[in-house]
């Protein structure tokens, strides 16, 4: 995306903006993206994995679709990485004290 599009969070949900105009392009209020704690691209930019406050991990194209989602049952994200391959994303868990790695 060559940092054209922004993606933040809100509380409410996600908000998809482009930053030559600042217009918002596309939101998102579903019940992952209100609870997001950490968003990130894969290197590639095609898609976004958002880690949620539930524990719950999804992913979404660059239409913001979503391509798909799990919960690892190991507690909220409290930390999020992106394998730079873009294959795997690594979660840390800190109700559990627990790692997930997970292929995207």
């Amino acid at each position: 995306m060559s940092g054209k599009r922004l993606v933040a969070g809100d509380g409410k949900g996600l908000r998809l903006y482009d930053t030559t105009t600042w217009k918002e392009l596309k939101s998102h209020g579903g019940a992952i993206d209100k609870r997001a704690r950490f968003l990130a691209y894969t290197p590639d930019s095609a898609q976004l994995v958002v880690g949620g406050q539930d524990g719950t991990i999804a992913v979404r194209d660059g239409k913001n679709a979503l391509v798909r989602s799990w919960n690892p049952d190991k507690g909220w994200v409290e930390a999020m990485a992106i394998h730079p391959g873009g294959d795997y994303v690594v979660t840390a868990h800190a109700s559990t004290n627990a790692l997930a790695v997970t292929e995207i």
